[in-house]
């Protein structure tokens, strides 16, 4: 059942065409059980390194954020979430274009192999939907895009601990340090946009 609901969805995914997303062109499964994907190869820097290793102008910046909310639109618009948005799943490619790579597979490829849907690594970007178990849309792509912007822009995820518990803790019920305190040349409109997205359920 996992399998086949992996296989409806990639699917759907490859006829995902936007120029902010990662093309998926085929999936399938090796003889010894083992499932793959074929995609669009992107040679590049992922967007907290992106970030660190250019001297982006404010205009640069405000260009990539509405990139990748444009990308999520047309996804949402679909009738797909991406369910694993952070830096490593953001890479800049030929042209310096942002792209999302990655769309909701791994959880999918991981429960259609039996592994079940659980929280990899220390939860920096993760929704506060996702870590209370609760049902996810399109809000938590938003969350996990803004928590994903901050540490491109601040240098640092939102919360930060010495534990991934503790993380996850702070982003159910704690706001992250203002941005503008960590990147004081930001611009107004980008530092209200990622505010927007961080924004908890009232």
């Amino acid at each position: 059942q996992s399998l086949l609901r992996f296989r409806q969805e990639s699917r759907v995914l490859s006829r995902l065409s936007h120029p902010g997303i990662v093309r998926l062109h085929e999936t399938g499964q090796t003889q010894d059980g083992q499932i793959y994907l074929a995609m669009d190869f992107v040679e590049g820097q992922r967007i907290d390194e992106w970030c660190t290793s250019h001297a982006l102008s404010a205009q640069e910046r405000v260009a990539a954020v509405l990139q990748m909310l444009d990308a999520l639109e047309h996804a949402h618009a679909a009738g797909v979430i991406h369910r694993d948005i952070k830096p490593g799943n953001i890479l800049f490619g030929r042209g310096n274009i942002p792209k999302l790579a990655d769309f909701g597979l791994a959880a999918g490829a991981r429960a259609a192999q039996g592994q079940g849907d659980e929280i990899w690594g220390t939860p920096y970007y993760v929704s506060p939907e996702r870590l209370l178990r609760e049902p996810e849309d399109i809000r938590s792509d938003i969350y996990s895009l803004g928590a994903t912007l901050y540490h491109a822009m601040a240098g640092r995820p939102p919360f930060e601990a010495e534990t991934a518990e503790e993380v996850a803790k702070r982003h159910i019920s704690d706001r992250p340090p203002p941005l503008r305190s960590l990147c004081p040349n930001a611009q107004e409109q980008t530092v209200f946009t990622v505010d927007k997205c961080l924004a908890k359920k009232s």
